[in-house]
């Protein structure tokens, strides 16, 4: 009795057969596993994961793990195992006298716990260069060894607005600086959204709050070093673009502009430029904030905060990127942040109004796949109503979610740390939230991780 195993790359992983007391240790790298002995025809069988992988840490589960034996061996069981996420890393555009700062934590894979990674919980932020001002949107690059940072400026724009690069070493601390790249005089670069090129360098695209509507730059980093942007024009966006995502069949790139309504759409064609798509931006929102993308594609999710309580809309598009509205769903106050795990099952959507978080199933089979279902009521951050939550991210092995609390000059500075139950979806709290800043900054805004 045996099956499949995709994704295995860490040492230790343990296979058991609690029916039949049987076990087997599983070699990394190993693309199938068999437990012995066998079990006679008529037996049963039940696969679990008795120890997970370490080095690096992974988690597996188990799809097919129980049924009858007949008269022939059992190859249909499957195991898919992911990384568990590292280093969680966060923008505080207000600490630091309002100048910002930027934060790692490590994360413990048995319970997602957050440590400093640089070891000083009352100190746990870095000082960006002289030269930049307001961390307001954060990337990290596929190969794990660069954050890149969108610093918006002071509000009397051309002071410090700028996209810079931040080394990661291999503890978690973000170390060197690389020399920021100032688009434009006018440009406040907000968000940030990554086309991880499967093999050769990324592109990554920057939305800005810019004059007299919002814009889009894109450039082709190599090892972190940004260079010119891809064109000398940026693309003009809408009103204005506080996030940015590229679907997973990297052909699009999405747009919501919260204060015109719209949400632009602009096709990735060879070499990471970019383009609008024909009926491009699309009125189909009042105001709306963040967008989430499907792992499967076929689906975005789009926080609408011009209602109270909000609402995340579920939206379908086509090979041209043109959107279909196809369902409305309520959240909390303020729905500003939302993120799907990486398995595609739940979507989450931080409430920043009433200081919660809304949780949905994702239907993935039949003619209602990308349907939403509530997992239930929504679930308090402890970070506060008044912290304003705002962006939150799932770690790679759809265990652990993240929020951020909050976009506030005078309150909120920390991290909410919860479990996703596996089926269910429920996030559950793990301890209290984790300061963010190095003692009375506020502002922890974006959210990352590595």
């Amino acid at each position: 009795m045996g099956g499949t195993i995709t994704g295995l790359t860490g040492t230790g992983l343990v296979l058991k057969d609690t029916v039949n007391n049987n076990q087997v240790t599983v070699t990394a790298g190993s693309a199938s596993f068999t437990i012995t002995p066998g079990v006679a025809p008529g037996g049963t069988y039940n696969v679990s994961v008795l120890t997970q992988p370490s080095t690096p840490a992974q988690f597996c589960r188990v799809t097919g793990a129980t049924g009858n034996i007949t008269t022939a061996n059992i190859t249909s069981v499957a195991v898919a195992c992911t990384n568990v996420g590292q280093v969680v890393f966060v923008a505080n555009p207000y600490d630091n006298g309002n100048k910002g700062t930027l934060a790692s934590f490590t994360i413990t894979p048995s319970t997602g716990a957050l440590t400093p990674a640089n070891g000083n919980p009352n100190a746990p932020a870095v000082v960006p260069a002289a030269t930049d001002n307001n961390p307001t949107g954060i990337a990290v690059d596929p190969s794990g060894n660069f954050l890149y940072v969108a610093n918006s400026g002071t509000y009397s724009v051309g002071t410090g607005n700028d996209v810079a690069t931040w080394t990661i070493d291999p503890a978690g601390t973000l170390t060197v600086e690389g020399t920021p790249v100032t688009i434009s005089p006018t440009n406040q670069p907000g968000s940030l959204a990554i086309d991880p090129v499967p093999s050769g360098s990324p592109y990554l695209y920057v939305g800005a709050n810019d004059s007299p509507n919002g814009t889009l730059d894109a450039f082709n980093p190599v090892l972190g070093v940004l260079g010119a942007p891809l064109t000398v024009t940026p693309y003009t966006a809408g009103n204005v673009p506080n996030t940015l995502v590229v679907d997973s069949t990297r052909q699009f790139v999405f747009e919501p502009n919260n204060f015109d309504g719209t949400i632009g759409v602009f096709a990735i064609s060879t070499g990471g430029v970019l383009a609008a798509i024909t009926g491009s931006p699309f009125a189909l929102l009042g105001a709306p904030y963040a967008v989430a993308a499907s792992p499967t594609g076929q689906f975005i999710y789009v926080t609408d905060t011009s209602t109270s309580p909000g609402t995340v809309n579920e939206f379908s598009y086509d090979n041209t990127g043109a959107l279909t509205l196809v369902n409305t769903y309520t959240v909390g106050v303020t729905p500003y942040g939302v993120a799907i795990d990486p398995s595609g099952q739940f979507l989450y959507v931080s409430n920043a109004g009433d200081g919660t978080v809304s949780g949905f199933t994702i239907t993935t089979t039949g003619p209602n796949t990308g349907a939403l279902t509530s997992v239930g009521p929504a679930v308090t951050t402890g970070g506060g109503v008044s912290a304003t939550q705002t962006s939150l991210v799932v770690d790679p092995s759809s265990q652990y979610l993240y929020v951020a609390n909050g976009d506030n000059a005078s309150t909120g500075s920390s991290i909410s740390v919860f479990t996703i139950t596996p089926v269910t979806g429920v996030p559950v709290a793990v301890g209290s939230p984790v300061p963010a800043t190095n003692g009375g900054g506020n502002g922890t805004t974006a959210i990352a991780i590595k």
